[in-house]
């Protein structure tokens, strides 16, 4: 995008009022400050007119927009595939551009017009944001679109038959009190505001982005509650807090818009996921979230986001997707940074292990073996199966058909055998090309976030210790390392 690279100084400047852009403007007003934004050529209005195009919702709306667009980035953009995701993924590998004056409150006026009054209460005026204005979006739903858990009701695990051992959960062991979140609950909620263990809990699930962290939910003694705001930054969930309506970042922590920005991070706490039937060996008098949520949804694996599990496409633009975006990395924290290591290389070390050193501490990290493959599926491919591609896979199995002992349509243990590139390209392809079990699909892909994997570190005493560690796709670490400067070390997946 050679035009958004230039000096901005190198162009004369518009003099619109952001507000004149709304869709609530005067008709004829607003198309002359369009007008005179194309005429300028003026890069500022860029991430603006980016965020009408989000939520233009006529073919004259649209036009008018990409028409504004092309004399800014120096191209039709009628003629760009995607125009929406493919300029904003471009915009957001550039440095943070210059905008008009209040971008923040455009923002807000305008998602409060087209979607939802209650965003004001986030860009009500310029907060000293610790993120790019540009780069925060609408998420798909409002405010408290996706409702939170608050104190939820809770099960014994022998009352919890509904659950498959395979099925894949949050788990958390704080203060003597072991309590586990299935995902197929927590997907449709993405927050559970809990006390475990005498200790207040913001458990917050990014779907998008593959993260179940929990932190400390307590502020100068006073106990936070959080909520889902309905906006993204980089496809990561911002999550609020009720008390002052502050935006926190769901990956780091922080708050980064409102009254709250400059304050400390939330403190982490220890995390593991994993499948019931692991969760339930290692901790047999835990309880379970239970399914009497007081909503209505289909609490079943994959139901909410098997789809989008499954897929290898983010479904927001970012701007470090690379070639396998999905990638699951597991996160630690040292004294300079996070450093992130592909899942997959784990697994495949020796007994599902391997070791490294951050910040000169030799840690040790573990993954949860992945299931067997079915005897079908060993016998027609054997060691080659794991390192299979999905083209040798459905060769084999049209091969087979013509045998009279054909292959059975692969079962979610087949496809969390494989190696997690493979899977999640076979997954990528359309239902009616690959021979999977019926309900697999969504199954295994939700089941492939349980990983389990854990960490542990040698004291100065000689004893090991618990790591604290967790889970997140590849592209959401890489946002967090481009956009603050981090270290983030990703193990290159074969």
């Amino acid at each position: 995008m050679q035009a958004l690279t230039l000096a901005l100084a190198a162009f004369p400047q518009a003099d619109v009022a952001l507000e004149a852009l709304l869709p609530n403007a005067d008709p004829v007003e607003r198309r002359a400050a369009f007008a005179e934004i194309a005429e300028e050529e003026d890069e500022r209005y860029v991430a603006p007119l980016l965020d009408l195009l989000a939520l233009a919702d006529t073919r004259e709306e649209w036009f008018l927009l990409l028409d504004t667009l092309t004399p800014l980035v120096g191209r039709d953009m009628r003629a760009v595939e995607r125009p929406w995701r493919t300029l904003s993924t471009e915009l957001a590998r550039l440095p943070a551009p210059e905008l008009p004056e209040d971008a923040w409150a455009f923002k807000g006026a305008l998602y409060g017009q087209r979607i939802d009054a209650e965003f004001a209460r986030f860009f009500g005026s310029e907060p000293g944001a610790a993120l790019r204005v540009d780069q925060v979006a609408f998420g798909g739903v409002p405010v408290d679109g996706i409702p939170a858990l608050n104190d939820p009701e809770t099960t014994a695990a022998a009352d919890a038959a509904w659950l498959d051992d395979d099925a894949a959960v949050v788990g958390l062991h704080l203060g003597g009190v072991a309590r586990a979140y299935p995902l197929a609950i927590i997907d449709w909620h993405e927050f559970v505001n809990d006390v475990v263990g005498g200790t207040p809990v913001a458990l917050s699930w990014c779907t998008l982005c593959g993260a179940a962290i929990p932190y400390r939910a307590e502020r100068d003694g006073k106990r936070l509650l959080f909520g889902s705001s309905g906006l993204l930054h980089r496809s990561n969930k911002l999550m609020f807090d009720r008390g002052t309506d502050t935006l926190w970042d769901q990956l780091a922590g922080s708050p980064v818009a409102g009254p709250r920005v400059g304050e400390a991070p939330l403190e982490r706490l220890p995390v593991r996921v994993t499948t019931w039937g692991a969760w339930r060996a290692a901790h047999p008098d835990t309880d379970v979230l239970s399914r009497r949520t007081g909503h209505e949804r289909v609490y079943a694996e994959g139901a909410a986001y098997g789809d989008y599990f499954a897929s290898a496409e983010t479904m927001f633009a970012v701007a470090h997707a690379g070639a396998d975006p999905k990638a699951l990395v597991t996160v630690l924290y040292g004294k300079d940074g996070a450093v992130a290591v592909s899942v997959a290389d784990v697994q495949r070390g020796p007994n599902g292990a391997m070791g490294l050193v951050v910040d000169g501490v030799r840690i040790e990290l573990e993954a949860a073996p992945r299931p067997a493959a079915s005897p079908e599926w060993r016998a027609a491919l054997g060691d080659e199966l794991r390192a299979a591609t999905p083209d040798d896979l459905l060769g084999a199995y049209e091969e087979s058909t013509k045998s009279e002992r054909p292959l059975p349509p692969l079962s979610e243990n087949d496809l969390l055998a494989l190696f997690p590139r493979t899977r999640r390209a076979l997954l990528d392809r359309p239902a009616t090309s690959a021979p999977i079990e019926e309900g697999a699909r969504a199954r295994a892909a939700s089941r492939a976030l349980a990983a389990d994997v854990r960490a542990r570190a040698t004291g100065e005493d000689g004893e090991e210790v618990a790591v604290p560690v967790h889970l997140a796709f590849r592209f959401a670490v890489a946002e967090k390392a481009i956009e603050r400067g981090g270290r983030a070390r990703a193990a290159a997946e074969r």
